[in-house]
């Protein structure tokens, strides 16, 4: 969801911040209008050594689009 190899990523393509989520949000209202019930909505974020996982923790949640 955060890795720079992704084309939805915000560090890539000239994406912008909240952008991953707006689309995120757009695909799960898709699901729930079609009544989806059966989809699994998982977030993976990359962590990666260089980084504090502590801080790393902080910083995932501009990724979350929430419930």
């Amino acid at each position: 969801m955060n890795g720079d190899w992704f084309p939805w990523s915000e560090s890539a393509n000239g994406n912008q911040p909240g952008e991953y989520v707006a689309a995120w949000r757009h695909v799960h209202e898709i699901f729930s209008a079609a009544g989806a019930t059966d989809a699994t909505w998982p977030g993976v974020p990359r962590s990666t050594p260089t980084r504090d996982v502590g801080r790393c923790k902080v910083g995932f949640r501009r990724w979350h689009p929430g419930p």
